[in-house]
């Protein structure tokens, strides 16, 4: 589980390895989900055929599960893997923090 604010967002990277640890490609992109996306949002990029990175972007104070999942099957096969984590976000002051503006012009007559 991972903790963050209102105000953060947390880095992840994500591959799929085979038997031996070494990173393999799949069939396509993998997919990033959350259970809640009022709470947290999933972004992610490719860096190359067998490795992506990406953000859980937090929203509004909850929970969440992200999901990430891909086809480790690069044939016509499926071969489904899904990676989870759950979040916890919470509630940053900054996120409620307003500051006030009162811009004066200048002196003028009265009609």
């Amino acid at each position: 589980m991972a903790d963050m604010t209102t105000e953060q967002r947390i880095p992840f990277t994500f591959e799929v390895d085979d038997f031996h640890g070494k990173a393999v490609a799949i069939d396509g992109d993998p997919v990033g989900t959350s259970s809640d996306e009022t709470v947290a949002t999933v972004s992610i990029e490719k860096v190359d055929d067998a490795h992506w990175k990406g953000f859980i972007n937090a929203m509004l104070a909850g929970r969440a599960r992200i999901t990430v999942s891909a086809d480790a099957d690069t044939g016509s096969d499926v071969n489904t893997v899904i990676a989870t984590a759950d979040v916890v976000v919470r509630e940053d002051p900054r996120t409620a923090q307003r500051v006030v503006n009162l811009v004066l012009g200048p002196a003028e007559d009265r009609p």
